[in-house]
Order: C-alpha cells, then structure tokens, then sequence
C-alpha cells in the first residue's frame, strides 16, 4: 500500500533521543512540494521535541494570509527553558516567525507537557503552559492584550507526586458545554 500525503510545510527542529534512537526527522530534498520554514527571531530557537500543536483562526497574523500556530517546545535536556511558544507561519517567504512564548525558568521538561493559549473575553491572551517533573507543574500567563505573557503568572497550582501528568486545556467559559460533556462522557469515539 502507498500513502501519499500533502505535507504543505514543515518547522523543523533538533531531533531527540529516545530509548537511545533518534526520532526520525524529514530532510530537504524528501518531500519535494513541501515548504521547509525558517525560524526567525526565536531567542530559543530552534524548538525540540515540540508537539501539542493548534491553530489559532482568532489571533490576527502580523501579516494578512498568515497563520498563527502554538505548540510545546520540550526544550528535553538542551534547555534553556521548556515552554510553550507561538509562530506566525509565512509561506510566501517560507518563515516561522516568533511571536510570543511562555516558559517557567525552573527547569527543563521531561518530554511532556502542554501549551494552551486562550483568546479571553475581554481580548487579553491566557498562556497555560502545563509541565511534568517540575514545579509548578501548571502556570497561567496573562499581560492584558499584548500577545506576549511577559512572565506575569496569573494563577499556578503545584501537583506534588503527581505520576505522569501530562495535559491541561483551559477553555474559555463561552466555548465549555457541560451538558454536552456529560451526555457523551464514556461513549465510544466515533469517526465520520
């Protein structure tokens, strides 16, 4: 069986070890109508191990037709800080461009966490950046409308012995449905 996808552009990062192996990283030259970004004015950069990725249609691009994406950057055993970091992704010149992160200088990640930012109400952004093995394992971020959290923690919760705790989403009062959670709360995933 072939698979074929439609990869429209990749951000490359460093590839990380695990269990002894390198993941596996897509190079140059491999998926030839692929557009590989160049990150540019991240003073982290480049991200590692970065997953948890989302699209954010309500945060305005600095450039009209650009996307804005965020993620978690492990930043695992390279440091400076694991963090969760915002993009504004520009194929016309084939960028990733920094915008914002959020990060705890305590230490690094390892290999988890999670990165919600959350367009509030009022039109500030809330950066819920969640680590393991860390303290605090849970920090919100918030500078009124700049899309820079600045490092002003708005709430933390320290989850002593916490096992592996992975993710935290935070959703805007107006986005949660509890009715809908409870009538499909243990019902079996089903696929279009």
């Amino acid at each position: 069986m072939v698979c074929i996808l439609d990869v429209k552009w990749i951000l490359q990062g460093v590839p990380i070890e695990v269990g002894g192996l390198f993941s596996s990283v897509a190079r140059p030259g491999m998926l030839t109508n692929t557009k590989y970004l160049t990150i540019t004015g991240d003073p982290y950069s480049p991200p590692q191990g970065n997953h948890d990725a989302r699209w954010h249609s309500d945060i305005p691009p600095l450039t009209p037709g650009n996307q804005v994406v965020s993620f978690y950057d492990d930043k695992t055993y390279a440091g400076p800080y694991a963090r969760g970091v915002v993009y504004e992704i520009d194929l016309n010149t084939n960028q990733a461009i920094f915008r914002a992160h959020a990060h705890s200088e305590t230490g690094t990640s390892q290999q988890q966490g999670g990165f919600t930012l959350v367009k509030e109400l009022d039109g500030s952004y809330s950066h819920v950046p969640t680590y393991h093995e860390m303290s605090p394992v849970l920090v919100e971020y918030n500078n009124g409308t700049n899309l820079d959290p600045n490092q002003n923690v708005v709430f933390s919760v320290n989850m002593f012995e916490s096992g592996n705790f992975y993710r935290i989403v935070k959703v805007r009062p107006d986005f949660l449905d509890i009715d809908f959670m409870r009538t499909t709360a243990g019902r079996p995933l089903t696929f279009p």
